[in-house]
């Protein structure tokens, strides 16, 4: 009768769809090994934000399992900061806490599984120097500013090309900022005309431009 809550980052993407996949394919596996039935059987409930990296809606699917004491809860936080009070929570429960994809500055995980982004980012920004001479200016797309996985990638990256003196990082664009930092140009570029001005700029334009 165990109740396991795993809680992804976004419901609506095929990575996600694989992970619930995988998840619901192990507990039918250790069913049938085990030879677990009716109330014995192990239960696995998937959950996830609607809209991606909404941390907002996903601390909120958080309580909500927490309140249904699971015994055991596997989580991939959108923000590393997010969620310590409930886990806190679950620590004193005696809930273990997983974190799988993206990691937690909580100080107390019961464990922790994902790709080692560091090395993974340094290899990646080793081949790209090779392809492109060793020299030449880069500009590095971060999948956002929040998680553990997007910082430990940005450190990696830029780390190992810091040792690679003929490339210049040019920008770092965080890419939950950078539609709103677009736009911020994009009225600022526009200030005093209209968009009937031969001179006005639609987002996109910028987006080229800079």
């Amino acid at each position: 009768g165990t109740y396991i809550s795993i809680i992804g980052k976004y419901n609506d993407n095929s990575y996600w769809k694989q992970v619930e996949k995988g998840a619901l394919r192990a507990v039918k596996d250790i069913n049938d090994m085990m030879e677990y039935e009716g109330d014995d059987k192990i239960k696995l409930v998937f959950s996830a934000p609607g809209i991606r990296d909404d941390m907002d809606e996903q601390v909120s699917i958080l309580d909500e399992e927490l309140a249904r004491y699971p015994n055991a809860i596997c989580i991939a936080p959108v923000d590393t900061a997010a969620c310590l009070t409930q886990f806190e929570l679950a620590e004193q429960d005696g809930i273990p806490i997983i974190t799988f994809d993206s990691g937690s500055e909580y100080h107390d995980v019961t464990a922790h599984i994902s790709t080692d982004n560091i090395e993974a980012s340094a290899t990646a920004a080793k081949e790209m120097a090779a392809l492109i001479g060793e020299t030449g200016k880069v500009a590095i797309f971060v999948h956002d500013s929040l998680s553990m996985t997007a910082k430990d990638r940005e450190k990696g990256f830029t780390d190992e090309l810091a040792k690679h003196t003929g490339i210049e990082v040019a920008y770092v664009y965080h890419l939950d900022e950078y539609e709103e930092m677009v736009n911020l140009i994009t009225d600022e570029k526009n200030a005093g005309l209209t968009e009937e001005d031969e001179n006005w700029l639609k987002a996109e334009d910028v987006s080229q431009e800079d």
